[in-house]
């Protein structure tokens, strides 16, 4: 089998190894001749890179490569401004969108993109002006009429999430052309993120009342055009594909209706729409029961708005409020998990909110997967540590990596769950001999039977314990006599044998 050079300079560059410029040059030369993206963003990121070698790395268009260009520790925040209002290539703003600390005018730039690449990141940028971000709301919204299936799926989610940007996707829709299939199609989208039964990825009650007041007006809109199509007795797909955006729109209206965010005048306006269409609507059975419901529920009044939201739990800016959330929302509630991941991934949770939502959520399945936790509460070991506790064989170094402070992970995980962390983590790439003194001394028990196939970890902690016992006889019939039973870290075992030395030796 050949070899392939790119894998063996990949390694190199991850080595530590010194590279010097002319084989550095050689290593982008090979890279951009294969169009090997992957070896050439590792070179970007090689801590002695040439300025050369950086300048023409930053200049090629590959997304991948502008990423770890722009990205590269210790870029000029001016500079990285100025080049987001000169090049406006979507591979150098999809990167910068998600940048803290860029000049307004900058992201003012960035929000003028007409790529979903650019407007998604800045959207989630809670750093970027609110101008910006409600820019590229509205370009997300009328670029939705022609996303696939994941980029609609984002697009659903971040409405969920920014209920305060909403507002301007809803706007960007309402200015669309009707008639034109794509505004349709568009309008659709946004209905669904708040009403569809399948789709629904946002609550109508996070909006403000104007942006509800104008998804009302969407809804009589679709459903008088989507009525308008219903033609009774034909067998044709054209006919199987209205009645089902028929079906739709009912369900929509129902789904509105049950709102008390929905003004009484939204109300009458729905109404009037099944009422102008009703004998059509009627002459089919398959929308008899739809209509039934959907007049129904714009008929009742609904309960009061709920307090409690997903949406708003991401969004809560007061610690106690997130804490007595955690406590006390309903598990059993159809948004029960949504609400315990919306807390969870509120920036300003605590340990203590994490614990008590994990705990809670635990029973009802807990979480897809923890790792866009571990990257919001990267910059806490305490918050990550707490993550780590109710999901232990989902640490790994791979997740391990993605915090500021491993060994501060690693430290708090020992303290809150040193039995079944501690042969975890003892043979992790993070651990430091520095580190040994925390595992727990029932690590011990289990150090043959690790899986450390370099035995490195193994030797790391059995030098640490020689060091700190020394020579002393004493010293080491007394780790024998406390170690089988004793119950915390190596470090509080190997204390206590030398308070006990120095009171044996006064």
């Amino acid at each position: 089998m050949a070899v392939n050079p790119g894998r063996v300079y990949r390694e190199l560059l991850i080595s530590g190894t010194e590279i010097s410029e002319p084989l550095q040059r050689r290593i982008f030369d090979w890279g951009k001749s294969q169009k090997d993206y992957d070896l050439l963003a590792c070179l970007q990121r090689h801590p002695a890179l040439s300025a050369d070698i950086d300048e023409l790395l930053g200049a090629m268009s590959s997304h991948q490569v502008q990423a770890a260009h722009v990205s590269r520790p210790g870029r000029d925040l001016a500079e990285l401004s100025r080049r987001a209002k000169k090049d406006h290539r979507v591979a150098v703003h999809s990167t910068l969108a998600s940048m803290v600390g860029l000049d307004d005018d900058a992201y003012a730039a960035m929000a003028k993109s007409d790529s979903r690449a650019v407007a998604y990141p800045l959207i989630a940028n809670r750093h970027a002006p609110d101008a910006a971000r409600r820019s590229a709301m509205a370009t997300a919204a009328r670029l939705s009429g022609t996303a696939n299936n994941a980029d609609l799926s984002r697009f659903q989610k971040l409405l969920s999430e920014f209920p305060d940007l909403a507002g301007s996707a809803i706007e960007a829709i309402s200015a669309e052309v009707s008639s034109s299939s794509e505004g349709n199609t568009s309008r659709r989208v946004v209905l669904g993120a708040y009403l569809s039964q399948r789709n629904a990825h946002a609550l109508l009650d996070d909006l403000d009342q104007v942006a509800i007041n104008k998804l009302m007006d969407l809804l009589i809109a679709e459903s008088s055009s989507i009525f308008a199509k219903v033609v009774v007795g034909s067998n044709s797909y054209s006919r199987y594909h209205v009645n089902s955006l028929v079906r739709e729109c009912m369900e929509m209206i129902a789904r509105a209706g049950s709102s008390a965010s929905v003004t009484q005048a939204k109300r009458l306006g729905l109404t009037s729409v099944l009422t102008q269409h009703e004998e059509k609507l009627q002459g089919s059975n398959e929308f008899k029961d739809a209509l039934s419901r959907a007049r129904k529920q714009l008929a009742e009044t609904p309960e009061a708005v709920a307090t409690m939201s997903p949406a708003r739990l991401y969004n809560e800016r007061s610690i106690e409020v997130l804490l007595e959330a955690a406590k006390t929302y309903d598990t059993s509630s159809p948004a029960a998990a949504a609400i315990a991941q919306a807390i969870a991934s509120n920036p300003l949770t605590t340990a203590e909110i994490m614990t008590v939502v994990m705990n809670r959520a635990h029973h009802m399945g807990g979480f897809n997967t923890i790792k866009p936790l571990v990257e919001v509460h990267r910059e806490k070991p305490d918050v990550v540590a707490a993550i780590f506790s109710h999901y232990p064989y989902s640490v790994s170094d791979e997740v391990l990596a993605l915090t500021v402070n491993p060994q501060q992970v690693i430290t708090d995980l020992c303290a809150q769950n040193p039995r079944q962390m501690g042969p975890r983590l003892a043979t992790s790439r993070f651990m430091t001999r520095e580190l040994v003194g925390v595992l727990p001394v029932s690590y011990l028990e289990t150090l043959s039977n690790t899986d450390d196939m370099s035995g490195a970890s193994k030797a790391m902690v059995v030098s640490y314990i020689a060091e700190k016992l020394g020579e002393d006889v004493r010293a080491w019939e007394m780790f024998e006599e406390f170690a089988p039973l004793a119950p915390g870290s190596i470090d509080q075992l190997l204390t206590q044998i030398r308070n006990l030395q120095r009171i044996t030796n006064a």
